[in-house]
């Protein structure tokens, strides 16, 4: 997802919190209710109650009628953005493998332990 340049149809800039949100919704396959927290995605949201994220605004997700509450109503992504999502996907893998191409298997395990250590101590914070 390029940056805005203010010119009309350029794919917006999504900050952190509302990157990892969209992500969310787009791995939902019903979707997800727009009342959610976003706190399960390691992300938080400074938007009052209510407002819809600005991946809305930007016409990424749209909303719809919950079936299992008629009341409510779920955040879903178009098809095209999850297109996007799965190129965004497609291009990161690609360049991962080239970062890690040159790396022999033990530098890999120690650095994936190193990760997951940084995840769980980063969990513990939220």
């Amino acid at each position: 997802m390029a940056a805005p340049s203010g010119r009309r149809g350029d794919p917006p800039q999504l900050d952190y919190g509302n990157f990892t949100f969209l992500l969310t919704i787009c791995d939902a396959v019903d979707g997800i209710r727009g009342s959610s927290s976003p706190k399960s995605s390691a992300c938080t949201s400074r938007r009052p109650a209510g407002r819809p994220p600005r991946s809305r605004s930007w016409g990424l997700i749209t909303r719809v009628p919950d079936p299992d509450d008629g009341r409510a109503q779920l955040l879903v992504a178009n098809p095209e953005t999850q297109r996007l999502i799965v190129e965004y996907r497609r291009r990161a893998h690609e360049r991962l493998t080239l970062i890690f191409d040159d790396w022999d298997p033990d530098e890999i395990t120690a650095f994936t332990r190193s990760l997951t250590r940084l995840n769980e101590g980063a969990e513990r914070l939220l």
